[in-house]
């Protein structure tokens, strides 16, 4: 390994064994075909700084945290610990796709894209907020084992969680959790100490949440602070007269019920000193109820997620409407709904309401778009299933499916055309399109419009009222359509 190497292995703190024998780690599947579904693994590597001379408690509680998956330096200097950042949106190019509960994201590169971007979950406009770039070239297509793309983090602990802090709580925040310097390299400027073996170390101890899965939970919006001084040292430290809002909160962190969710992936992107190690500019430095929107980390329940009703497939007809009432309690407040039928095979239907915006349907409400400690969470909210009202002949038999995800939670919905009663207009502005006539006046023969049936008063593909033949074949002459 060149020296430049070990050393920028060094600058970066990877947890990684960079050793004289370890070559870099060859691209994978470098100049893929264009068109093919292609793979990644990510996994966030967190640094926290500790006051070594509380190491006593920190030993003393060494067992519980090597079980919940946290790493002593030797001196109790350092804190590190690893998270996946799920549910995390990701661009291969302009593709959008999401991380995976095992870390994977997955999806077909826009063409011509050479880079894929992981973006912050909570960053407004959605998505945005840059937290990493890596190369296309990289992935691997969908089916085999992509390696694992490691992300520094430098964390601050419960540091800036509450927002506004009394001047000497930040003086202690600053004096433990300094910044790296942003001239740090990336992983990918390393790339050998950045990128793992495929199926090397992928499995990594997640300990339990006391709230994961705990489905229709609804937050008591009544906490004022985030739980992150209950740690396992939490009660020993002040029984022995220390501060934990000062210079013990750190050591008082690890084991909180905040560390057990950053576990998750799910409150990472709260503290400002993240996007100074990432040598980035656009990520905010944001708290536990800009993050949640309105809600503190002890009222989650990781991918809580409900779908009424719990019916997978729906049978439709074109003028149909299927109400679904969407329930979560999870992470960032908004459930994420996507279309993944590819557009080729897709009927063509959509998802409506007035709280969706873009892929994301919003759960809370705010006097203002920044007044994140006044926002109301709205637990449910509810979505409608539009299908198109009219439909070209050779579309009659696709279907629309959607996904919705939360944390790790991920639920579907598929939705396809009831094949009876069906009719075909053979004249008119919607001629040779195929709708559902339940609720569409087909008349005739008659004497304006002999030897035909035909539609009066509703269109059913324009949904306009105007009969512009009342007395003749109106919206135009149609034919049943055998199922």
């Amino acid at each position: 390994m060149s020296e430049r190497l070990i050393a920028l292995c060094a600058l970066s703190m990877l947890a990684l064994a960079c050793s004289k024998d370890e070559a870099p780690a060859e691209s994978p599947d470098a100049g893929v075909a264009a068109g093919v579904r292609l793979k990644g693994r990510l996994r966030m590597k967190l640094k926290m700084r500790l006051p070594n001379a509380q190491g006593e408690f920190l030993e003393a509680n060494r067992a519980k945290l090597t079980e919940f998956g946290v790493t002593l330096a030797t001196d109790y200097s350092e804190a590190a610990f690893d998270s996946t950042p799920v549910a995390w949106p990701v661009k291969l190019g302009d593709t959008l796709t999401f991380v995976q509960s095992d870390g994977t994201f997955a999806g077909v590169p826009s063409p011509g894209a050479t880079e894929w971007t992981l973006f912050d979950p909570t960053a407004e406009p959605y998505p945005s907020g840059v937290w990493f770039k890596g190369k296309i070239s990289e992935l691997v297509p969908d089916g085999k084992d992509p390696p694992i793309t490691d992300i520094p983090v430098r964390f601050q602990g419960g540091c800036g969680m509450d927002g506004a802090e009394p001047a000497d709580q930040v003086a202690a925040c600053g004096e433990v959790a300094k910044p790296t310097p942003k001239s740090l390299p990336l992983p990918s400027e390393g790339h050998g100490c950045g990128h793992h073996p495929a199926g090397h170390d992928v499995a990594h101890h997640v300990p339990p949440v006391p709230t994961d899965k705990l489905m229709s939970s609804y937050p008591p919006l009544d906490q004022k602070a985030c739980r992150d001084k209950n740690g396992f040292a939490a009660g020993a430290l002040v029984s022995r007269g220390f501060d934990i809002n000062k210079d013990a909160r750190f050591v008082a962190y690890l084991g909180s019920t905040c560390h057990a969710f950053v576990l998750r992936g799910c409150c990472v992107s709260e503290g400002g000193t993240v996007a100074e190690f990432l040598g980035v500019s656009d990520l905010p430095d944001r708290s536990c109820p800009e993050i949640h929107h309105g809600r503190q980390c002890q009222e989650l329940s990781l991918g809580d997620l409900v779908l009424t009703p719990a019916v997978r497939e729906h049978e439709v007809g074109t003028l149909d409407e299927v109400p679904i009432a969407v329930h979560n309690n999870g992470c960032f407040g908004y459930t994420t709904i996507i279309p993944i039928t590819d557009p080729r095979n897709a009927l063509g239907g959509t998802m409506v309401s007035p709280h969706l915006d873009g892929v994301r349907l919003k759960h809370w409400e705010s006097p203002g778009s920044t007044d994140y400690f006044n926002m109301t969470y709205k637990a449910d909210r509810d979505v409608v299933y539009r299908p198109p009202r009219c439909v070209p002949q050779a579309k009659r038999f696709k279907v629309d499916e959607f996904q919705f995800i939360v944390d790790g939670t991920v639920l579907d919905r598929v939705f396809r055309l009831k094949q009876t009663n069906l009719y075909r207009f053979t004249s008119g502005v919607s001629e040779g399109m195929v709708f559902s006539a339940d609720r569409v006046k087909i008349a005739g023969p008659e004497p304006g419009c002999p030897g035909k049936q035909h539609v009066h008063q509703l269109n059913p593909c324009t949904l306009a009222m105007d009969d512009p033949a009342p007395d003749g074949c109106g919206h135009g002459s149609v034919e049943p359509v055998a199922p």
